[in-house]
């Protein structure tokens, strides 16, 4: 059975994702075929790229190392980038973020492994979605464009080319993954879509802007998933020629977790563990 693993976005949140698939990994789950990552979630996805299919354990070890052996905050916004936002387009540097990802990341792990991946960039100079496969010659260019949250952080350049987090436009993952020809699609999401939002309204403008993004990938994702709980039943009903029902697992963490752009080492280990509790306990909700 080909396996396929989505991850959404989320900015801090990513520490979650990496929790979940740390327990997924202890509790003796396989690994996956193809793997595709939205935002900072692509920097996980990538992770698990750089190894093959059968070291999914090892591969989880590593991620579970990359965020909570974190010794300073990666997104730091203070007074003054307010100030210099008056005279430019963003608030901050991500240069935090993309050290990590050059640092970490080795593209020749990802490009010979035996597990597939997909990021996606937009263009902000054209408005086009760009996509990178483990293959790309420019996917250290997608991936520094999913490290750039537009307005809190400067975009990628890229030759012509201004490229920034993914999720602010293309929020099809799970279809990405059926096209991929996946039998079982694991959704990790850092929210429940179907529970009342009871979140505090943001103080700051960064965080309302990431607040208002997690609103709008969390609209997405819903929608994703229940395209393809619609394309499931049409194809179970007429029993179509070649296509197949894809099962569709989604695991989502027990309470909200929070402000996305709160990268303080004590929170990461906080929603690393709080992953690893959801992966660990086969929580994973059967979407038929």
């Amino acid at each position: 059975m080909k396996r396929a693993l989505v991850l959404s976005g989320g900015g801090a949140k990513a520490a979650f994702q990496a929790g979940v698939i740390r327990g997924l990994a202890l509790a003796g789950q396989p690994g996956f075929d193809f793997v595709t990552g939205l935002s900072v979630g692509a920097i996980n996805a990538a992770g698990l790229a750089q190894f093959d299919k059968a070291d999914f354990v090892k591969a989880s070890r590593w991620l579970e190392t990359l965020w909570t052996q974190q010794k300073v905050s990666l997104c730091r916004l203070t007074r003054w980038s307010w100030l210099r936002g008056w005279k430019r387009a963003y608030l901050g540097h991500n240069s935090a973020l993309q050290k990590l990802i050059a640092t970490n990341i080795d593209l020749h792990r990802v490009k010979t492994s035996d597990v597939a991946l997909l990021v996606h960039a937009v263009d902000l100079s054209s408005g086009d979605v760009r996509s990178f496969g483990d293959q790309s010659a420019y996917l250290n260019d997608g991936m520094m464009g999913c490290a750039s949250l537009p307005v809190i952080h400067p975009p990628h350049k890229a030759g012509e080319r201004s490229l920034c987090d993914g999720a602010t436009v293309k929020m099809d993952p799970v279809g990405e993954a059926v096209d991929r020809g996946a039998e079982h699609i694991t959704v990790v999401l850092d929210v429940d879509p179907m529970a009342p939002v009871k979140a505090d309204v943001p103080q700051s403008a960064p965080a309302m802007l990431a607040h208002v993004l997690d609103l709008n990938a969390r609209a997405a994702l819903t929608q994703d998933l229940f395209r393809c709980q619609h394309i499931n039943k049409h194809i179970g009903r007429y029993a179509q020629a070649g296509k197949h029902v894809v099962k569709l697992s989604v695991i989502m963490p027990e309470q909200p977790l929070g402000d996305s752009l709160d990268y303080s080492p004590a929170r990461l280990r906080l929603l690393f563990e709080a992953g690893v509790k959801r992966g660990k306990a086969d929580v994973a909700i059967t979407v038929k």
